[in-house]
């Protein structure tokens, strides 16, 4: 979760950041999601963010590409999964599921 609010901090575009943290729950898992206002990334490196060392569409920044990979292992690590719906200028949402089963 830190690392998502960071994320959004750091990649935000010339507006005003707005993040909104929501949670929920189901049978099984913890449902979070983390939305921004920010920069946005390609869809085309939707998959690409979270392996190790890859970065989305900002080459440019001091990112290392560790963030999200790091996010990846940790959620995966309590049997759930994580996603990216972006379009870029206009913001991401992360979503990802933490297993009530551990």
């Amino acid at each position: 979760m830190q690392n998502l609010v960071q994320n959004a901090i750091k990649y935000r575009s010339e507006k005003d950041p707005v993040i909104k943290i929501k949670i929920t729950e189901n049978e099984l898992y913890y449902i979070f999601s983390v939305a921004d206002n920010g920069k946005g990334i390609s869809q085309r490196d939707f998959d690409r963010v979270f392996k190790i060392f890859q970065k989305g569409n900002d080459k440019d920044s001091e990112s290392h590409g560790i963030g999200l990979a790091v996010c990846k292992k940790i959620v995966e690590t309590h049997l759930g999964e994580i996603t990216v719906e972006s379009q870029e200028d206009y913001g991401s949402t992360f979503h990802f599921t933490i297993s009530k089963q551990l």
